[in-house]
């Protein structure tokens, strides 16, 4: 079933670095046109990290542009793909990547520039564009709900897990 490309959509901004009171909801947010190599993505659900909490105080130590779209974990349903588009097709459950140009290796201050909900717009949203190389197909054996902590979340709880030479 093909869903026709939204020209706006609702999304979460953090304006200035007041704490919670610098979150504001906008229920006319532009959607970014498909590029060639793009993916249209309907969120369904979004988790929350430390980080979240953090950079509506202004205490995030990395870059962050101002009037972001926060958060960096989602998962969601494609629901346009640009004409070079290999990897997804419409109606794909996908989960976004933290570092959206972040292949493999070491991270450099390029790739730092693709953090989503800092650098770039996040999940906090009813839709979002990203390059296909930014989203992982997601597990067909769980829901949006659980999908969406696995991103960057379930690293986050996965350090006490480890043991001494693991």
């Amino acid at each position: 079933m093909s869903q026709s490309i939204p020209k706006t959509t609702k999304a979460w901004r953090i304006h200035g670095q007041d704490g919670f009171e610098s979150l504001k909801f906008n229920t006319e947010d532009k959607v970014p046109e498909l590029g060639a190599n793009d993916v249209l993505v309907k969120f369904h659900a979004a988790s929350l990290n430390y980080r979240d909490l953090i950079m509506p105080k202004g205490q995030y130590p990395f870059p962050q542009n101002d009037k972001v779209v926060p958060c960096s974990d989602g998962a969601g349903e494609v629901i346009a793909v640009g004409p070079k588009v290999t990897r997804f097709q419409p109606g794909a459950k996908v989960l976004t990547l933290f570092n959206q140009a972040h292949i493999g290796g070491s991270l450099d201050p390029a790739t730092l520039q693709t953090g989503l909900g800092g650098a770039i717009d996040g999940t906090l949203r009813q839709h979002g564009v990203f390059n296909e190389n930014g989203l992982v197909e997601m597990p067909s054996t769980l829901n949006y709900l659980e999908a969406s902590t696995l991103p960057c979340a379930a690293l986050t709880a996965h350090p006490p897990n480890l043991k001494k030479n693991n």
